[in-house]
């Protein structure tokens, strides 16, 4: 049936509101009070209701030992909270997401300052997946996450004047949670590595290595591991997981059996050996006299990095083995990009000059080079397009592809796949692309390769 139209100001019928009678009927009104219609039945005749909804309004009033119903106490705070735990869970930083979350529950509810930081990264992550114009002023996500991270900064300097600070987890999380908040806010990065060098490693070190590892701890190294030799690799700096008592205490090893709970721990454990190993030999560099003779710690350190490199090879066994027998594993599948670009930024290293004269050392062929930052890319866009991943964790292997990718095609791709992470709200990701574009605009017109990239 055509809905009729409307009227209009220049209409000249007449608008009829049938009697309540009429519309009972479903019959035709002519209008009036009393309408001919209820004239001729009998009726009385009214005017239909204006439809006011029926709804009821109940007072509640909190009594001594009862707890107000979920739904009248949801405020910004809770909401941001469960904003958080959603993007962890789309952040794949231990494989066994639900254990972290169980872990850092109970944590958050007796900790103000832990609560403070995650609802702070809850509404920023929430700002940057909706809407925010029907917000007033003062309860736009976005000013809550600022002002949600400035009263945590607040928080956390008066809870380290305390005596027992390097023995709080709550804290301990709390420093590395706001260190991912810069990271999502600060396109320098430097925010995010001054947190995790002078809050995080400070409290672990205060605290000492063979201090009794909580299962909240030891949760929180599964994800520090990763990020920290993220720090120590792209910053060429030092970190507490070099040193032998650390190593021991938290398995920074290599040649620990791989298992789904922690199968990034053996890269990273990898990455920060190559960290270490970078420092000493770039170090050493200046002191050698002529490339042209032979340098017995040269052939030292050559030796050494092949050693790296067949771990890594060794390494890639067993991720391959691990991710065919559990596909669905993104963990294992998360691996694989840091794996190819970690042997790459270890061939850089020994790619930066062209005279070695070494008997042992890292070497890739140009066809290998090109096959491992293919393999980068693959595997990147199979976690950022099939799995939703936020993608902070493989900014490093995609920076690495970038400094060894050849054709406009590679180039462009290590592009496409950083703006989808900068898209999911990492505006660290910024700094890489300028990075980038500044070394192949140099790469190109040297038509050369400066390592350490």
């Amino acid at each position: 049936m055509p809905r009729k139209r409307a009227l209009g100001p220049l209409d000249q019928r007449r608008k009829v509101i049938r009697c309540e009678a009429c519309a009972a009927r479903k019959t035709r009104c002519a209008g009036g009070y009393p309408c001919e219609a209820c004239i001729r039945t009998g009726k009385t005749c009214r005017k239909q209701s204006s439809g006011f909804s029926k709804a009821v309004f109940v007072l509640y009033k909190e009594t001594e030992g009862t707890l107000m119903p979920a739904q009248v106490m949801a405020n910004n705070e809770t909401i941001f909270v469960d904003c958080f735990f959603a993007f962890l869970g789309r952040n794949h930083f231990v494989y066994h997401t639900e254990v972290l979350i169980e872990v850092l529950l109970p944590l958050v509810n007796k900790s103000t300052l832990l609560s403070a930081v995650i609802s702070a990264i809850g509404a920023l992550d929430a700002s940057r997946h909706g809407s925010c114009s029907t917000y007033t002023k003062n309860g736009n996500p976005r000013a809550l996450a600022y002002k949600s991270y400035a009263s945590s900064i607040e928080s956390l300097k008066t809870e380290l004047l305390g005596s027992e600070v390097s023995r709080r987890d709550d804290v301990l999380w709390a420093t590395f949670f706001l260190g991912l908040f810069e990271l999502m806010v600060d396109s320098s990065g430097d925010g995010w590595a001054k947190h995790m060098l002078y809050g995080t490693s400070q409290l672990l070190q205060a605290a000492g290595p063979n201090q009794a590892i909580s299962h909240s701890r030891k949760a929180f190294l599964g994800i520090f591991k990763i990020f920290e030799a993220n720090r120590a690799i792209l910053y060429s700096e030092e970190t507490i997981l070099s040193r032998l008592d650390w190593t021991s205490a938290y398995q920074m090893n290599a040649h620990i059996p791989l298992h789904d709970w922690d199968s990034l721990g053996p890269i990273s454990s990898i990455m920060v050996q190559i960290s270490t190993f970078n420092n000493r030999f770039f170090n050493y560099i200046p002191k050698v006299a002529s490339f042209d003779i032979r340098d017995p710690i040269l052939d030292h350190l050559g030796f050494e990095a092949f050693g790296i490199q067949r771990d890594l090879f060794e390494l890639h066994g067993q991720i391959t083995n691990s991710s065919l027998g559990d596909p669905r594993n993104l963990h294992f599948r998360q691996a694989l990009p840091y794996y190819h670009a970690t042997l790459l930024f270890l061939f850089n290293t020994f790619d930066y000059y062209g005279c070695w004269n070494l008997d042992y050392s890292p070497y890739l062929s140009r066809d290998d080079i090109g096959q491992h930052v293919d393999q980068i890319l693959h595997q990147a866009g199979i976690l950022l397009n099939s799995h939703g991943e936020s993608g902070i964790l493989l900014i490093f292997p995609l920076r690495v592809a970038g400094t060894r990718a050849e054709t406009d095609d590679q180039r462009s791709a290590v592009l496409v796949l950083l703006d989808c992470i900068f898209k999911r709200g990492f505006i660290v990701v910024n700094r890489i692309k300028d990075d980038l574009h500044q070394f192949w605009d140099w790469k190109d017109r040297s038509g050369t390769f400066p390592g350490g990239l």
